[in-house]
């Protein structure tokens, strides 16, 4: 008998018995995961494993979907993401992609809804770095200006979130945005998008 576990991975049949799944988390974790269903929260998500290159000058969102994005093991990873945030309701949520093909693909494999395109979020094809501070003082800005009453997902690419929060996401990690009531943009955290079930 194969085991088949739900796609928002919180029980399990087998035999007519439920099995309730078990997860490494710390209550820290539990506690952030929480907070984010709360107003004013921010997750930064790097985009699964591409299985195509990108010609960034060369961005055609409605092909998206007429090929391939992702590897076999960036769908699982994205679907794994998946599991992690609908077990944690993140559901109402907002979600926002950059142009690349690999990252609208995984916000949308997400399952929180339409993904939209945030130009803001597109990894930088340039070095200069001017150019670099300019697109991400304008998405902080930009993030500053949001109602952020629904959680904001933002699927984007590495040196994107390296560039707003100076940190390295490490792989399959989110990294947390809070904006206070002075709109100020706070590093809250850091979280697994992936757990092992004990």
């Amino acid at each position: 008998m194969h085991w088949k576990i739900a796609c928002w991975g919180l029980i399990s049949f087998c035999a007519n018995t439920v099995y309730a799944l078990s997860y490494y988390e710390t209550d820290e974790e539990l506690q952030l995961w929480r907070d984010i269903a709360r107003p004013g929260h921010i997750l930064l998500i790097e985009h699964a494993e591409a299985a195509i290159t990108e010609d960034s000058t060369k961005l055609d969102v409605p092909k998206c979907f007429k090929h391939l994005n992702l590897t076999d093991h960036g769908k699982t990873q994205a679907k794994r993401y998946y599991n992690t945030l609908h077990r944690h309701d993140i559901q109402d949520a907002l979600v926002y992609s950059s142009q690349w093909c690999r990252a609208i693909e995984t916000a949308t494999r997400l399952g929180l809804g339409s993904a939209h395109e945030l130009p803001m979020l597109n990894a930088p094809t340039t070095e200069n770095p001017a150019i670099i501070k300019l697109q991400t003082n304008t998405l902080a800005k930009w993030l500053k200006s949001q109602s952020l009453t629904h959680t904001h997902v933002l699927v984007t690419h590495r040196s994107v979130i390296q560039h707003l929060t100076g940190l390295t996401p490490q792989k399959d990690e989110a990294i947390i945005l809070f904006r206070d009531k002075r709109r100020r943009l706070k590093i809250k955290g850091r979280l697994p998008l992936i757990y092992e079930i004990r």
